[in-house]
């Protein structure tokens, strides 16, 4: 059966769920997401917050969800996902006033309205074959930025 695998545990071969598969292969291709989004906007090394600007290295920034990472249709969108400091993406919960601001700033409301408007209508679930395309679609991008 498709995305189904052998794990092995000690001595026991563990079969591997299409949900474990996919749950991986999730982790996989956040961990690529992530570093592409925090670096797209650096200069260099270091990257500034979108929502209050401040400025460090790209792995001192997290990638940060404009429209909450559990709306699964957006979740990997690049124009959803930037470099926040721990500070707005955790303790300010996005800092969201600030992330809108800098939305419409950046893409326009059109693009802004689009986005939302996906993110509620649409109920989405993942292949594997769509996020392994992602994983090497997201590759491609960082290689591509020489990183």
């Amino acid at each position: 059966m498709a995305g189904t695998g052998m794990r092995k545990f000690g001595k026991q071969n563990i079969k591997l769920t299409q949900t474990e598969s996919t749950a991986k292969l999730h982790k996989r291709l956040w961990k690529i997401v992530s570093e592409y989004s925090r670096r797209k906007d650096a200069t260099g090394e270091y990257a500034s917050c979108v929502t209050c600007g401040y400025h460090t290295h790209w792995k001192e920034l997290q990638a940060g969800h404009f429209i909450r990472a559990s709306k699964e249709y957006t979740k990997y969108f690049p124009n959803n996902i930037h470099a926040q400091c721990p500070t707005c993406n955790g303790q300010l919960r996005g800092n969201i006033r600030n992330y809108t601001q800098y939305m419409l700033k950046r893409y326009g409301e059109n693009e802004v309205e689009t986005m939302r408007y996906m993110s509620n209508k649409i109920k989405y679930t993942w292949t594997e074959e769509e996020l392994n395309k992602l994983i090497d679609d997201y590759k491609n991008k960082l290689k591509e930025m020489g990183k």
